[in-house]
């Protein structure tokens, strides 16, 4: 049993030796096949650009990218343009704003002045004597039930 044991073991060793080397073979035929495939494309690529029309379409093709080149250029000239214009009116914007609130606040307390004013200028017991005939109109205006 041990003699047809080791002549099996042997003879799977051997087919996996096979299968390794054919796998090896294999890839070696496909990575020459895609090299020549490749090195074939690109002469039939420079050929086909090597035609007498070539140099023409190779001058416009530079001059298209020179101006596609200029574009952004200009637009980011007149995004810039823009972008200061904003924050100029927004800082105006913000000036005004600033003023606007100064001036209401200016006339509200020129208001309370006058407010004040009258009431120094009544004295207290003018105040005193206001007070008193308030309260009175309310006791008034409440009927005992």
């Amino acid at each position: 049993m041990e003699v047809d044991g080791n002549r099996r073991l042997k003879a799977v060793t051997a087919f996996n030796q096979l299968k390794t080397q054919l796998e090896a073979a294999r890839m070696t035929l496909h990575k020459t096949l895609r090299t020549h495939y490749r090195m074939r494309h690109t002469k039939a690529r420079d050929t086909e650009f090597a035609g007498p029309d070539m140099a023409k379409k190779k001058a416009e093709d530079e001059a298209r990218f020179i101006h596609l080149q200029e574009r952004p250029q200009t637009y980011r000239k007149r995004v810039e343009k823009h972008l200061a214009s904003v924050s100029l009116h927004a800082a105006n914007f913000k000036k005004v704003k600033q003023k606007k609130a100064l001036k209401e606040r200016d006339e509200k307390l020129a208001r309370l002045k006058k407010v004040i004013e009258n009431f120094e200028s009544q004295g207290p017991c003018a105040m005193y004597e206001e007070l008193k005939e308030s309260m009175k109109q309310r006791r008034s205006d409440v009927q005992p039930a």
